[in-house]
């Protein structure tokens, strides 16, 4: 029996302050991806498909002044690309904050709300005590938002995090951070990016771990037009009927960001329903997980 887990980044446009600032088009995304939201959810909800969505702790919140107050050297990491954000974009606040959003996505009975960090920091270069604040003020106002547990955390761009960073935060498990052929998952030079294409469409790498030596994870090229994505499908049944290891789905809501996106998504969530009924699939937490 293979084991999954599908889970959503849902960062709104913390993921990139710079591109959000300069790009027209991918602020639409963003702006629309968080409109389709609830279709997501819906998909979801109607094929009792269990999911785990980290959320940037941020976007509960409604002004910048609310981020300074709740994790002051968090925000002072990203303020400068959050000012130029909000002298360039007057309607920046439609990308930062979905309170509402955030509360309709804790309340739902199958997704499981876990952290994608305060401010979405990634920690090259960044002081751990800095890494623990942001780990710590999301987790607290996902908890009071939510009313539920947060155990789990997807790290921003799927960099790996000290397990220093999550004393005193009730973390203990964490989307694991692979290396593809080589390269660390995160890394933006070119060779890495054909690498994860390779790993994404053709042939996943294998990840050990302490509870699998066979865990694959895949970004969902879902938005990558039709040929890309029926492709995509195809290793993914493939990697169902294998019935073996632990398989690691994700993507963003700027990836799902269109009616035509969101039928793509209800036909992975039809895929994986019919492994799950004919009992080839169970459903499970992240693979790294803290002592």
């Amino acid at each position: 029996m293979i084991t999954l887990n599908l889970s959503i980044d849902f960062e709104l446009g913390w993921g990139d302050l710079a591109r959000l600032t300069h790009d027209d088009a991918f602020y639409r995304r963003v702006v629309s991806g968080l409109e389709q939201t609830a279709n997501v959810m819906e998909v979801l909800r109607e094929r009792a498909i269990p999911s785990t969505w980290g959320v940037v702790g941020a976007c509960c919140y409604s002004s910048l002044e609310e981020l300074r107050e709740a994790a002051p050297r968090a925000f002072a990491a990203v303020e400068q690309q959050v000012q130029a954000l909000a002298r360039n974009r007057g309607s920046y606040l439609e990308v930062l904050f979905c309170r509402d959003a955030v509360g309709s996505i804790a309340q739902s009975t199958v997704i499981e709300l876990a952290s994608h960090g305060f401010v979405h920091l990634t920690p090259v270069g960044m002081d751990t005590g800095i890494l623990r604040d942001d780990v710590v003020a999301s987790a607290h106002v996902l908890r009071k938002l939510g009313g539920k547990e947060v155990v789990s955390f997807i790290p921003p761009q799927n960099y790996h995090w000290p397990d220093e960073a999550f004393a005193g935060s009730g973390i203990r498990y964490i989307r694991h951070t692979p290396s593809v052929f080589g390269h660390p998952y995160s890394d933006p030079r070119i060779p890495a990016k054909f690498a994860r294409l390779w790993n994404d469409f053709i042939y996943p790498v294998r990840h050990a771990s302490g509870r699998t030596d066979d865990a694959r994870l895949l970004f969902l090229r879902i938005d990558r037009g039709e040929r890309l994505w029926n492709a995509q499908m195809a290793l993914i049944r493939r990697l169902l009927n294998s019935a073996r290891g632990s398989l690691y789905l994700f993507s963003h809501p700027h990836n799902l960001d269109t009616p035509l996106i969101v039928e793509r998504f209800a036909q992975l969530c039809d895929l994986i329903a019919s492994s799950r009924d004919r009992g080839a699939l169970q459903f499970t937490r992240f693979v790294r997980e803290l002592n």
